[in-house]
Parts: structure tokens; C-alpha cells; sequence
């Protein structure tokens, strides 16, 4: 059983590289963790049974996905936050603001869990996805603390709720690719300085049509770059992993860097596999942007984790 995995790890190692051609292509990119583990065991089993061409083999297919995971781990270079020279006028950076993702999953009723996890981080900027009216009622007396908020409630799981301590400006509810799927975009004024943010939540990939759905609707917020301001903002669930062609076209399209990097794969999908799942929520920001702090959060009853981000801008 160990070397039928292997043979399928391997196969999918390499057919998820061609993500952008198919639907089936692009599911393979995301297990880049899952396949260095089965690879890892595998090597082991062949030392212990002395297969050396098959080690081999095994060895060179977990350095290929490991290549891919090990970035996420090197450290990255910030200045502190904040940081002071000459006196408390001459700021390096911003203040630092927290921003929570919670995908809170639609048919979840654990909203006392989601309630205090929302008090207890107490973020600057709260990005909800798949909210309904039966989720705002109940998260109403929590939200009151954000005065600034634009929500679009829907009962197909891609409802969008983005609540905020700044200013929202100009914020419009776009549709990318369905009229099914919305998304929020606008901006902020943070630290005297303008910001954009796009809030989505893109179809799943797992249908040829979907698939299609899905990337066009990346595809398009990319094509926004020329109207974004420098600072730019992007919060949520885009059913992608940092490994699919569509992630990787829209971090190039927007010039922007995955908050994640320098703090590991941070998996969020689903909450039951805390360590070995995948990585499909996300905050992307510009490269000037310095990521303070990024952390996964506790199981709140939904099958994604929250992501709490903590950021600073240069000044």
C-alpha cells in the first residue's frame, strides 16, 4: 500500500505543474505537503528494506516538492514595527493593524465560538465569508464595534460581510465572473496613506465550469492593477493554494507577496486537519507592506481555521 501511494504522489507531483490546463491538474497542485509526506515515509521504507534505485527515485520527487513547501519557511526580513530613530516623530513604519479572515461555513452554528474569538483578537479589520442573515443577527452585538462595514448577505455560501475601524470608501460590490459570486472592493485611508482592498471568494475549482468560474474571476481582479492604489490589500478563501497557476498569475498580475511567507504553510482547509490540510485562505499585500505577525486560528465550528494577520506599512 505505501508504494501504490507513492506512485500517485509522484504522479500528481508532476501533474501539478500543469494546473492552468484542467480542473484535475489544477486539484493536484495543492497537495504539495501531503505528497512530500507519503514521499518521506516511503524513503524511509526503502532504507529499511535496502531498495536503493527506488530510494532514489523516492528522494528526487520529495526534493521537488520540497523546494516548492521550504520557501514558506525562511525567514523574512522586516524592520521593527515600530520602529523609532531620532524620537517618536520619525517613525520607520505604521502602527501595526489586525486584520481576521473567517470563512464561518454557512450551515455552522457555533456562534458563540466565533463571537469570542472576534473579541478576543479584536481585529481592526474583520473579513466574513459565507455569512447569511441568520449569521449577522446573531454576530450583531460583536459587529457594533465596527462602524464602517459593507455586506452582502447570500445563502449559496458566498455571502461577504467586511467590517471595519477605518473608513470604507468607494467600497462596490463587483462580480468577476458569475453573478452568483460576489466581491467587495474599495479602500481605506490607513496612516495617511490610501489603501485598496479587495475582499473575494471564488467558486471552487472542482467542475470543468467551475474551473473556468474560478480562474476568470482571479483573472479579472488582476487585470484591476492599473486602477489600485501603491497599497494594496487582498483578504479570503480563493479555493487556490500558493502551488495553482490562477495564484500564482494573480500575485504576479497585482504585484503582490503572500503574507505567509516567513511563517510557514499556516494550513486553514479543512479545521479537522489542522497540520496536514491545505492553505486556501489568504491575505496577499504589497511588497512594501511588512508582515508583522501571521497566525492560524482555533476550530470556531466551521471547516476552515480563522487567519489573523497583523500588519505595518513604511512610512
Amino acid at each position: 500500500m505505501p508504494f501504490i501511494l507513492l506512485t500517485l504522489s509522484c504522479i500528481f507531483t508532476l501533474a501539478g505543474f500543469f494546473s492552468q490546463y484542467g480542473w484535475w491538474f489544477d486539484l493536484a497542485s495543492h497537495f504539495r505537503l501531503q505528497y512530500l509526506l507519503i514521499q518521506i515515509l516511503c524513503i524511509v521504507l526503502c532504507v529499511y528494506q535496502k531498495r536503493n534505485k527506488l530510494l532514489f527515485v523516492t528522494a528526487l520527487f520529495a526534493l521537488i516538492n520540497l523546494t516548492l513547501i521550504a520557501p514558506y519557511y525562511f525567514p523574512v526580513t522586516n524592520p521593527p514595527t515600530p520602529f523609532l530613530k531620532g524620537g517618536s516623530n520619525n517613525k520607520m513604519t505604521s502602527e501595526p493593524i489586525k486584520i481576521l479572515l473567517i470563512n464561518v461555513n454557512s450551515p455552522n452554528t457555533n456562534y458563540q465560538a466565533v463571537r469570542n474569538y472576534i473579541k478576543k483578537t479584536a481585529p481592526d479589520i474583520l473579513a466574513l465569508e459565507e455569512i447569511n442573515e441568520r449569521w449577522i443577527n446573531e454576530l450583531t452585538p460583536t459587529l457594533q464595534s465596527y462602524p464602517n462595514f459593507k455586506e452582502v448577505s447570500q445563502e449559496n455560501n458566498f455571502g461577504l460581510g467586511l467590517y471595519s475601524r477605518f473608513p470604507l470608501q468607494n467600497m462596490k460590490v463587483e462580480y468577476f465572473a458569475s453573478h452568483l459570486i460576489p466581491s467587495l472592493v474599495g479602500e481605506i485611508t490607513w496612516d495617511g496613506q490610501p489603501v485598496s482592498i479587495i475582499f473575494t471568494h471564488p467558486m471552487p475549482p472542482g467542475t470543468a465550469k467551475h474551473f473556468i468560474w474560478h480562474n476568470t474571476q482571479l483573472e479579472r481582479i488582476g487585470l484591476l492593477k492599473p486602477h489600485l492604489e501603491k497599497n494594496i490589500l487582498l483578504i479570503g478563501d480563493l479555493n487556490a493554494t500558493s502551488w495553482s497557476y490562477s495564484f500564482q498569475k494573480l500575485t504576479k498580475d497585482l504585484n503582490v507577496k503572500d503574507s505567509r511567507e516567513g511563517f510557514g504553510l499556516q494550513t486553514s482547509w479543512p479545521s479537522f486537519l489542522p497540520y496536514v490540510g491545505i492553505t486556501i485562505d489568504h491575505c496577499l499585500v504589497s511588497k512594501n507592506i511588512f508582515v508583522v505577525e501571521r497566525t492560524v486560528g482555533p476550530n470556531v465550528g466551521s471547516d476552515h481555521l480563522p487567519v489573523l494577520i497583523k500588519l505595518s506599512l513604511p512610512q
